[in-house]
């Protein structure tokens, strides 16, 4: 466990490595949840940093293994659910973006992270399943989870809020085209639903940027 603890607090540094060092140490005692997706985590941000393919192939498929580890030892954590749909959604954008099928596991994983335990207040968490529903153009609920992320980011700290105001212009936009044509498209009853939303959450957006949401620092 000292391990991990290590692990993870290096992990907030520029060099990962160590960290990466200290958590194999941790799995090489126990494999815990925690220390695989952690692992995972780790390896997928050395990945981003990697200018080498080889490497970079290695570190994904080693990250998404650990990722599934994990979810496997403990279905009940949503961190490692949250980790494996980060792992997929990673892997969807590596192979072209055109293997729906990564995409749809990344968006079912997110919503079974944020059915555990206090992981609905987790605004990065709803950040990136907002952005997963936005590419698979689950509109309503992708506007729903960047709500959320900007209601548990008051600070705009992730930068949640201008996802959300890129979101909810590009639905308006489409909304009001798709009404100018005098309903001539049998979509025009789902944009002109999406259009209320986008108001609305144009409103919201406004109220949250403001507003003192006490339980997000207990996220």
């Amino acid at each position: 466990m000292a391990w991990l603890e290590l692990g993870i607090c290096l992990s907030k540094k520029p060099d990962i490595q160590f960290a990466i060092e200290c958590v194999e140490c941790s799995l090489e005692l126990e494999r815990s949840p925690r220390a695989l997706y952690t692992l995972s985590m780790l390896l997928r941000a050395k990945l981003m940093k990697s200018s080498d393919p080889a490497e970079r192939v290695e570190l994904r498929k080693l990250s998404s293994q650990l990722a599934h580890e994990a979810v496997k030892l403990d279905p009940s954590s949503g961190a490692a659910h949250s980790c494996l749909g980060n792992s997929l959604f990673l892997e969807f954008f590596n192979t072209g973006q055109v293997n729906g099928e990564l995409l749809k596991e990344a968006c079912n994983e997110y919503r079974l992270a944020l059915a555990c335990g206090k992981e609905y207040r987790n605004a990065d968490l709803h950040l990136n399943a907002g952005a997963a529903f936005r590419y698979e153009e689950n509109y309503p609920e992708a506007l729903s989870h960047l709500q959320l992320a900007v209601k548990y980011d008051p600070s705009d700290v992730i930068g949640s809020h201008s996802r959300l105001s890129s979101l909810s212009h590009f639905l308006s936009t489409v909304a009001q085209g798709v009404q100018s044509t005098g309903g001539n498209f049998p979509i025009l009853p789902f944009f002109s639903q999406i259009f209320v939303e986008t108001t609305s959450a144009v409103y919201m957006h406004s109220v949250y940027t403001n507003a003192d949401i006490s339980v997000n620092s207990r996220t």
